[in-house]
């Protein structure tokens, strides 16, 4: 084989590598986004994301569930000591539908909550007292 035919004619070695750069820079970019993303998200956890608002209205709709699955420990744990789930808003089971106004001063709050039983709304304010870390209901 001579070297006229190892080549066809007006053939570019450099035609090919100029083909391949863009897609191995759009390959380096995505890895690098790729980095990024996990790096952001192992240096700040999701759960530090979560603000006091969010934890309280988890702890009201806990103690919500916990009353419709008839859950003892649940409630009580969900509940500061001494709380009379029975003279509660949602002693008769029931829904969270809203919780407003969420004042937060320290380890203590006040929301606005209203409540759904038989299709009737309650609208009362609920204490809550953080208590090692969590928020439970307190009346």
């Amino acid at each position: 084989m001579s070297d006229d035919e190892a080549e066809p004619s007006g053939y570019d070695n450099q035609r090919d590598l100029r083909t391949i750069v863009p897609f191995l820079a759009a390959a380096a970019a995505i890895l690098l986004v790729v980095v990024f993303i996990v790096v952001a998200n192992l240096t700040s956890p999701a759960e530090d994301n979560v603000t006091d608002v969010d934890l309280i209205g988890t702890a009201a709709q806990s103690l919500a569930a916990a009353k419709r699955d008839d859950n003892e420990d649940r409630i009580k744990s969900a509940t500061c000591a001494g709380f009379a789930i029975d003279s509660s808003p949602i002693a008769n089971g029931g829904e969270i539908n809203k919780i407003e106004n969420v004042q937060v001063d320290g380890d203590k709050a006040t929301a606005d909550v209203t409540v759904s039983v038989d299709g009737n709304e309650t609208a009362s304010a609920w204490q809550f007292t953080r208590v090692n870390g969590h928020w439970v209901v307190c009346s």
